[in-house]
């Protein structure tokens, strides 16, 4: 038999041989209609495909909803190349928080067949869960899955980021780390960070050999212990560092904060659940509230996800957080420091 050609059997002995394989069209189709609600969140935050590109897409009346999201697959896929692997895609589903449900079937080897793909369960698609705090938003539950179970390193970077985040429980603050040496690192949404030894990051959860760490963008990822050091306990998060976010400030005081500035202007604050964000910003008539929901991987508003703030910030200051009779309000600069 030609060695080159693996039957079924031996695919699912070897899930390191099924993760190395490129996905296929059919297994995209198969995909589309599990992504539930937050396609167009997942195919900007984790498959970083263009705005103009889901515009495109969404704007072709022709087409049904699962074949505009099998559409945008197609594009991650043809941008990838030899690179779009089952192991790369069940990364990104797992980053993006998706139960196991809506991607175990890419780990078994799919027969070819003609036949069209066949419709999902209904239960499997995304969790969401609604919460109310200074607006009514979405919230991704997350749920902790084996790497083993995948071939995948058990103490992966997200691995760990992965137990830090529960549901309804958002990763807190807790101290100021500095780092010993140069490092580089790979966020959630493949984007190459490096840091300079000295550069100060917040600890958001800890574990026995590493701390899950914020930088002062808000990127979310995984540090080793033997990299870093303590920094004085006196040390304020490194957020505060930014013109936008605003540490100690109450909803009750913005009213006067805002008074008499240009609509547009906003500030990032602490939510009253310890550990979420808020975004406030002067509208035409009054000052506006949307509540920001921390993750271990990044940070959610209205069901769309960003991997950090200097994302969120700009995705608004180009689509609008909210439309009135007078305009539409924008993220346009932010409230000046006092």
């Amino acid at each position: 038999m030609d060695s080159s050609h693996s039957t079924i059997g031996e695919l699912r002995a070897d899930p390191y041989n099924r993760l190395q394989s490129l996905v296929t069209d059919k297994e995209l189709s198969l995909l589309a209609p599990r992504l539930g609600r937050e396609w167009r969140s997942f195919m900007r935050s984790e498959l970083v495909i263009n705005q103009w590109q889901i515009e495109d897409v969404e704007n072709d009346g022709s087409l049904p909803v699962n074949e505009k999201i099998y559409k945008l697959l197609r594009i991650w896929k043809n941008k990838r190349k030899h690179e779009c692997t089952v192991s790369c895609l069940v990364e990104h589903l797992k980053k993006f928080e998706c139960e196991i449900d809506t991607w175990e079937f890419l780990l078994e080897e799919q027969e070819e067949t003609t036949a069209d793909a066949p419709a999902p369960h209904p239960s499997l698609r995304l969790n969401i869960t609604r919460t109310a705090d200074d607006s009514t938003d979405s919230d991704l539950n997350s749920s902790t899955v084996s790497q083993e179970a995948c071939g995948l390193p058990p103490e992966s970077p997200y691995h760990c980021a992965q137990k830090a985040g529960t549901p309804g429980q958002a990763p807190k603050f807790r101290f100021v780390i500095e780092l010993t040496d140069d490092i580089d690192i790979v966020n959630g949404c493949e984007d190459h960070l490096h840091f300079k030894r000295g550069t100060k990051l917040d600890v958001v959860n800890q574990f026995a050999h590493s701390y899950l760490s914020r930088d002062i963008d808000g990127n979310i990822f995984h540090i080793q212990k033997d990299k870093c050091r303590k920094a004085d306990m006196f040390c304020p998060p490194v957020l505060t560092e930014n013109t936008w976010f605003h540490e100690r400030v109450e909803r009750t005081q913005l009213e006067e904060l805002f008074e008499g500035k240009e609509v547009g202007t906003f500030l990032i604050r602490h939510a009253s659940q310890p550990g979420n964000f808020a975004i406030s910003v002067k509208g035409y008539s009054d000052v506006l509230h949307f509540k920001i929901d921390a993750t271990s991987t990044g940070y959610t508003v209205s069901g769309d996800h960003y991997h950090n703030f200097k994302d969120l910030i700009s995705t608004y200051h180009g689509v609008s957080v909210y439309s009135t009779p007078d305009g539409k309000v924008f993220l346009q600069k932010p409230l000046p420091k006092e």
